[in-house]
């Protein structure tokens, strides 16, 4: 297989079907396509329709452990049909629903699963209200809604929309809380930027949720635009390079992804905002993700043990090993793109094995001293 194929084959089991799967390397599409725990009641309840709204945006309560889970209904030809979404708490499943082929999920976010939905002719955006089991759709349009994240500052929905004729790039929207009008944040990609098709797009937040980072994949590495968005009149700041691969996160005045490779294991990265150029953080890893507030990197070696487990000071360069990870974990990237996701504390990072549960852990105590 030539290299520039083998990328786009590895870019697409990182996006999946239907452009839902990143993180944590080749393991995300076996968790998506993986069968029901052993132990799972047969049934649980569908997802209602919900009374009222959730509650979003700073007051909001944050709920650790509010989780949701997609997975893959391949019909008898090996063609995505549709995907099951489960949503729960403290490792237990209380709702359920199917969505179409063409559908992802991110968060939660103060127990909120953003949730975009196509049926084929029009896109929904859907909050699924996870403590109260039930969902409600506060957005449609007649084009593609092909990401979404829930900004936790406002209670906003962020998404990245595209043409449902030709599939062209037609920006990124913001729909505020309680609002029916959405209002373009960030232009479509120009075409000077690009090389080609453009195979997937990511959103990230930084932690204080005021810039928004918007990278487009396309078939031989990314590039990332990063928007003010208490500045919007500002122009974006490119972060191009041929190394740059799928995004992690914000560490700082930095942008974390992996490197742009063939497969895995691979490199992690940190991309200066101001330079545009690229450190090696870890220089093999088979997973990797960041703690919330951007402080520290965990990772998995190339050999794939969690032996090989190291959590990275992202403001200092300094790394240690990491003990005590269950045999099996993985770190989980959370991003818009992910099949599954766990809330979690501003200093834990979600971790899973690769048939099961997503559970928290906190990689370092406070005031432990990384060397």
């Amino acid at each position: 297989m030539a290299p520039r194929q083998r990328w786009i084959w590895g870019l697409a089991l990182l996006l999946g079907a239907g452009g839902i799967l990143t993180g944590g390397g080749l393991l995300a599409a076996e968790r998506l396509l993986a069968p029901v725990e052993a132990g799972r009641p047969a049934t649980v309840p569908r997802l209602a329709a919900c009374d009222g709204s959730p509650a979003v945006g700073a007051a909001a309560q944050a709920r650790p452990g509010t989780f949701f889970k997609l997975q893959a209904n391949v019909d008898a030809g090996g063609v995505l049909a549709s995907q099951h979404l489960s949503v729960g708490a403290g490792g237990q499943t209380s709702a359920a629903t199917d969505l179409p082929a063409e559908s992802s999920a991110s968060g939660p976010v103060a127990g909120v699963v953003v949730v975009t939905a196509d049926d084929g002719r029009s896109s929904a955006l859907q909050l699924v209200w996870v403590a109260a089991t039930c969902r409600t759709t506060i957005y449609t349009t007649d084009a593609v809604i092909r990401r979404a994240i829930l900004d936790p500052a406002d209670g906003s929905v962020l998404f990245h929309v595209v043409s449902r004729l030709d599939r062209a790039d037609l920006g990124v929207w913001r729909l505020a809380s309680g609002q029916a009008l959405a209002t373009r944040v960030v232009e479509p990609l120009p075409a000077a930027f690009g090389a080609g098709p453009v195979w997937g797009t990511d959103l990230r937040l930084d932690p204080a949720a005021t810039l928004l980072a918007v990278q487009s994949c396309l078939d031989r590495g990314c590039l990332t635009r990063v928007v003010d968005l208490g500045n919007p009149a500002l122009p974006a700041i490119v972060v191009r390079g041929q190394r740059q691969g799928p995004l992690l996160g914000f560490a700082g005045d930095r942008l974390v992804t992996w490197a742009a490779c063939d497969g895995f294991p691979c490199a992690v990265l940190a991309w200066d905002l101001a330079s545009a150029t690229a450190t090696d953080l870890v220089a093999s890893a088979s997973a990797a993700a960041m703690t919330g507030d951007g402080r520290l990197l965990v990772a998995i070696g190339g050999d794939g043990s969690s032996d090989g487990a190291v959590v990275v000071d992202l403001a200092t360069g300094g790394s240690r090993t990491l003990h005590g990870l269950t045999s099996g974990d993985r770190p989980i990237a959370a991003a818009g793109l992910t099949a599954m996701g766990l809330e979690v504390q501003p200093d834990q990072v979600v971790v899973s094995p690769r048939a099961g549960d997503p559970h928290a852990i906190q990689p370092t105590a406070a005031g432990e001293v990384l060397r």
